[in-house]
């Protein structure tokens, strides 16, 4: 599910799109979607709070589903267009 450099690293990768969009649902920068040979993008953000990704795992994840649906929809763009190109 998610790709993740040491615990030490400053950043957080993951090719899960609708665990990307809650984290950039809920104010994580985006710093970059990195594309690979098997077809899918790489989301690479801030390191985001322990507690974001702990809640998102349990499943106990809070956001405004209108700004979820927002983020997921512009990461699948961000996604499709590098694939376009």
């Amino acid at each position: 599910m998610t790709m993740d450099t040491t615990h030490e690293s400053p950043y957080y990768s993951t090719k899960d799109t609708p665990l990307a969009a809650y984290l950039y649902a809920s104010g994580i920068e985006l710093l970059y979607v990195d594309h690979h040979a098997d077809h899918h993008a790489l989301f690479i953000f801030a390191r985001p709070d322990d507690k974001l990704l702990a809640d998102y795992t349990s499943g106990k994840a809070l956001v405004n589903a209108l700004a979820f649906y927002h983020a997921y929809r512009r990461l699948v763009r961000l996604a499709k267009e590098r694939k376009d190109a």
